[in-house]
């Protein structure tokens, strides 16, 4: 059966478009935090803002599932998270470096260490010889993720590792990813509850790439959008 079956009918939003929303959205939360936090209109762009998360991660479960090589995937990851460090403190702290807060290519590169470790354990544990240890396995590495994810102060903390092994678990079957997404961000309460809209636009998804080649575009584009958003701050 191909793959993408689950994915056709009437569905119509594809990678680029998740993309495309997903950066605007973000765009639009780190706006607000950068120049608005005394404006009225504050805490509507904070919840535009939250539907970004839940996409990106999404999108990163779809890059893990149809990646040739997950090494250089999670490579470009830790590089991308590397370069935008300083700038993600810059923008949100006004400080070069913060240990209290992190830029989320970091939760990202966790999340796949774990989407890693889940393919590692059912290759190789998993199958007609199932004993138990695979689930030991992914038990352990989810433990282990949320202790590192509250420890390091990874932003979304263990409610993005839950929610990217619930899309990984259930990935091609729309309704229980929908209501992984829908569930997760509603159990985080306060403004992340709107978060729970991002399920209408991944809910639409087609499993097609799109007509924009995006290609190295995030990767350079979260990082530079950081330092223009500081930049003009200062400058202003």
């Amino acid at each position: 059966m191909d793959e993408n079956k689950a994915y056709r009918g009437n569905k119509i939003i594809d990678r680029s478009a998740l993309q495309i929303i997903a950066a605007l959205t973000m765009v639009i939360d780190h706006f607000a935090i950068v120049f608005l936090q005394d404006s009225g209109c504050y805490e509507a762009l904070r919840i535009v803002g939250r539907l970004s998360f839940p996409i990106i991660l999404f999108l990163l479960v779809e890059g893990f599932m149809h990646t040739r090589n997950i090494g250089r995937y999670m490579l470009r990851i830790f590089v991308c998270a590397l370069v935008s460090e300083v700038p993600y403190s810059l923008a949100m702290t006004g400080k070069v470096f913060s240990i209290y807060d992190h830029n989320t290519l970091w939760t990202l590169l966790m999340c796949l260490i774990v989407l890693k470790t889940f393919s590692f354990a059912d290759d190789r544990f998993g199958g007609a010889n199932r004993n138990g240890t695979a689930s030991a396995i992914k038990c352990v590495a989810v433990i282990l993720a949320t202790l590192l994810s509250i420890i390091l102060y990874l932003d979304y903390s263990y409610i993005a590792v839950l929610l990217a092994v619930l899309i990984y678990i259930y990935h091609g079957n729309k309704r229980y990813e929908t209501l992984s997404i829908v569930l997760i961000n509603m159990m985080c309460g306060g403004s992340q509850m709107f978060g729970a809209a991002a399920a209408v636009f991944t809910a639409f998804y087609n499993g097609e790439k799109g007509r924009i080649k995006s290609g190295y575009f995030f990767y350079i584009f979260y990082p530079a959008h950081l330092l223009l958003l500081w930049a003009v701050h200062v400058v202003l």
